[in-house]
């Protein structure tokens, strides 16, 4: 085999990796290239990603990307045309998933037990930059369905800080990435800018009203855990370390139905008085009591527009005794009704029973719906026999008229 992309020289495919590495990309000789390259970002040159990517080259010029490599003098080499021997002339794959066409021995399938590898660069990929063992599939995958899908399925679970990241940046903007926070001194710089990517390029990022991720923020912006082995694990710290301090954090309710609580100004009150050294027990306690204001404005705010004094708390925040003595207290204050559980669980548990009780509500009605149409249908029937018509026309009919209603005759 010659590599004629260097002259037919460097033929020990071994070497290859002294170039062709995670950190390596085109980005000194595309400087001295011609436009329209020059300007465009630099393409990542990784030996696992670039064999992947030029193998699938047609496929991507079918889907209006482009896979096109700066040498040295500032020469393209553009494999945008490039076919795989298992594709037809007109890009199609015949199964672009069978690694097998070119691995052996099952050679494709990823060493799960190595560690220290370095995550990949890959300026013009769908992920930059993209985990070592997901740079290989994203060689391929190069469209953002497959990128939220790698995403998926490579993030380590439990990373309180991402949500942390997102809360700061939604508030603080391009400057969360500079505030001497824990989370900025204690999480690598490279993780950190793999999810800001993330969030600037919103790959993956589905907004949620979950108070559970709130928590595992705060936790992680006060440095208590960064980083979870079990659910609840960071909100249970961050509790665990409050003191008895007064006070809370100023926060909005916006809208009106349904009304959105905007906690941007909470997050910023608890960044800057952390910068100023306050105690993370202070800021803690002043967190769980600004959560229960939260529920009583937000109570208020329905009672004055509909007339409901009934409270019902539940969810698995309220495992958190703080918060719930805080939030009980403040709004039988104000003369409410509250409802706590006692004999079913407030968390996951509590919903799944929940969930089996909906299910079994409509089951009953749609087993009724099928039991009235099929009465209905059975009346037609007998409305028909009493005009004369014949038996096997009637029971033409009336199958008809059932199965349009979802009862077979």
């Amino acid at each position: 085999m010659n590599l004629q992309v260097h002259g037919g020289l460097r033929n020990n495919t071994e070497y290859c990796v002294l170039c062709h590495n995670p950190m390596n990309t085109d980005a000194s000789t595309r400087a001295t290239a011609a436009a329209p390259y020059k300007t465009q970002p630099a393409q990542g040159i990784n030996l696992n990603l670039l064999v992947h990517r030029i193998h699938y080259g047609i496929n991507m010029q079918a889907s209006n990307r482009t896979y096109a490599v700066i040498g040295h003098g500032g020469t393209p080499v553009d494999f945008s045309s490039t076919l795989f021997p298992a594709m037809s002339a007109t890009g199609s794959a015949t199964d672009a998933r069978n690694c097998s066409l070119c691995h052996v021995n099952s050679s494709e399938q990823n060493d799960l037990t190595l560690t220290g590898l370095l995550p990949v660069t890959d300026p013009q990929g769908p992920l930059n930059p993209v985990q070592p063992f997901t740079s290989a599939c994203t060689g391929c995958h190069v469209d953002l369905p497959s990128a939220s899908h790698a995403l998926s399925n490579t993030t380590v679970l439990g990373e309180a800080w991402r949500s942390a990241l997102a809360y700061l940046s939604d508030t603080f903007g391009p400057e969360a990435a500079g505030l001497p926070l824990p989370l900025t001194r204690e999480v690598g710089p490279r993780e950190r800018q793999f999810v800001e990517k993330i969030l600037e390029r919103k790959i993956q990022t589905i907004e949620t009203s979950s108070c559970g991720r709130l928590f595992d923020a705060v936790a992680s912006i006060l440095g208590v855990r960064h980083q979870t082995t079990y659910e609840g694990q960071a909100a249970i710290e961050l509790e665990a370390a409050a003191s008895s301090a007064s006070g809370s954090y100023p926060f909005a309710l916006t809208g009106d139905t349904p009304c959105q609580v905007d906690l941007r100004p909470c997050i910023e009150a608890i960044a800057r008085e952390h910068q100023s050294g306050a105690s993370v027990a202070d800021i803690s306690a002043r967190f769980h009591r600004t959560m229960a204001c939260v529920v009583l404005d937000a109570c208020l705010r329905i009672r004055e527009s509909d007339g409901l004094n009934r409270v019902c708390l539940s969810g698995g925040t309220f495992q958190n005794l703080r918060l719930l003595r805080h939030t009980v207290d403040q709004l039988r204050a104000q003369r409410f009704e509250v409802f706590v559980h006692r004999r079913v669980p407030t968390n996951d548990a509590g919903l799944s029973l929940g969930q089996a009780l909906v299910a079994n509500a409509i089951s009953r009605s749609w087993r009724s719906q099928r039991m009235n149409c099929a009465l209905r249908a059975g009346y037609r029937v007998i409305r028909r026999s009493q005009f004369g018509e014949s038996d096997n026309r009637v029971q033409r009919r009336a199958a008809r008229g059932s199965c349009s209603l979802g009862i077979r005759p």
